[in-house]
């Protein structure tokens, strides 16, 4: 191939992350103009509906994008090594456009018309530190079952290469987080899709915590898999992990000569 035709073919890959991230942010945050707030079990059937809109997203995008959907979970992989930072600004703008694009038309089609609705906001008599704690551990732990989905150390059948049970699994981390903590801080987890209901409603009112609370959940989750549930699991990995250019996450670096060699399998 010619260097016009591979810089072609690579321009139209990223424009298929592009859409293939709105697609699957569209289909997750598509329903938060539309639930019925004075359901008497909101909170369990937002979580449902929450952890089967994701669910769809991923179905769909996975196999072209990753189906990041949240900005922390991009935040994640950058982390984690398994993406080059560059790509980053490509997905959290796809995160952005899918995300503001699904909720104006859900905005568009909603008969509810309250000033907040739709907005994630902490609940009446709710602190901003206990509002940041529960972003924090829901974030946690959607991030740790999503690393450990992409852990490329672990057994086949507990990986994303069965790809019934990925989101499935994030469908149900999901649905009990926002059962749980819709009531406190308003179940959030994903600074996009607070911040795009804000710009929407015109209601920026505590917004900040969306921002705050999920990224230290999401940097606790990262270390946390790092240095604790990845089964190469050790100081020199972290170091090697945290400080060398050429990490291999394949390398579980356990003594000075597994250092010097490339492993791939």
């Amino acid at each position: 191939m010619d260097k016009k035709g591979f810089n072609l073919a690579f321009v139209w890959h990223l424009v298929q992350i592009f859409f293939a991230e709105s697609l699957a942010a569209g289909f997750a945050c598509a329903p938060c103009f539309l639930l019925p707030i004075s359901h008497p079990n909101i909170e369990l059937m937002a979580g449902v509906i929450a952890g089967s809109c994701v669910f769809l997203g991923i179905w769909c995008a996975f196999p072209t994008s990753g189906a990041h959907i949240n900005p922390m979970v991009t935040l994640a992989v950058v982390i984690t090594r398994r993406m080059p930072i560059g790509y980053a600004p490509l997905y959290l703008g796809g995160q952005f456009v899918g995300s503001i694009c699904s909720m104006l038309l859900s905005r568009a089609v909603s008969p509810y018309n309250a000033p907040t609705y739709g907005v994630t906001l902490p609940a009446e008599g709710v602190s901003n530190v206990a509002a940041i704690c529960t972003e924090a551990m829901t974030t946690f732990a959607l991030l740790v079952v999503v690393l450990s989905a992409l852990d490329e150390l672990r057994d086949k059948s507990w990986r994303i290469e069965n790809g019934n049970v990925f989101p499935f699994t994030i469908l149900i981390v999901l649905a009990v987080n926002v059962a749980l903590s819709a009531g406190i801080s308003g179940a959030s987890m994903n600074p996009t899709r607070s911040i795009a209901a804000a710009i929407i409603q015109g209601v920026y009112d505590r917004q900040w915590i969306y921002f705050v609370g999920p990224t230290i959940g999401t940097l606790i989750a990262c270390f946390f898999y790092e240095l604790i549930l990845c089964p190469y699991a050790s100081l020199r990995r972290t170091r090697h992990w945290l400080t060398s250019a050429d990490f291999n996450r394949n390398n579980p670096y356990d003594n000075e000569v597994c250092e010097a060699v490339d492993i791939t399998a």
